[in-house]
């Protein structure tokens, strides 16, 4: 099974790459004003979610975003709670390398970027708490309870 589910990360992770370094919006230096505005659309659903994870999400030590892309939950997380250490990860290099954009749009510098699948990453830390942009979402709007979304972060 192992095999299997490595194979189907390797396919994921190679379809991923191609798009990454070939969409005229999402590609490596891009800064296309479209993925700006649609980021913005993103970020706005996940900071009115955040709002009510905010002491759970500043009361961590370190987070971890996992699949984060260009990191723009990361770079939202690190403006409001910049005593927080947070590490953008993506298995594609292609995707992380537009985390400088996302830093300047959110005024912040984020702790670590690492390209790596996720079952790779390590940010050095000891125990931290992962999130994914779409995972709060996700959870609520499936209408978890709190404590079910606290274990997602």
């Amino acid at each position: 099974m192992s095999d299997q589910l490595d194979a189907r990360v390797a396919r994921q992770i190679s379809v991923e790459t191609a798009f990454w370094e070939s969409d005229p919006f999402e590609r490596p230096g891009a800064d296309a004003v479209e993925n700006i505005v649609n980021r913005g659309f993103d970020a706005a659903i996940f900071h009115e979610i955040h709002d009510a994870l905010a002491a759970i999400v500043g009361a961590s030590q370190r987070i971890v975003e996992v699949g984060g892309g260009e990191g723009s939950a990361s770079c939202l997380v690190k403006r409001l709670h910049p005593h927080v250490h947070v590490t953008l990860t993506d298995a594609v290099p292609a995707a992380v390398s537009g985390h400088g954009i996302r830093e300047c749009v959110y005024g912040c510098t984020l702790d670590g970027v690492i390209a790596a699948p996720a079952q790779a990453p390590s940010d050095g830390g000891g125990s931290r708490h992962c999130i994914t942009r779409y995972c709060l979402a996700y959870l609520r709007l499936l209408g978890c309870c709190r404590a079910r979304v606290t274990s997602c972060l």
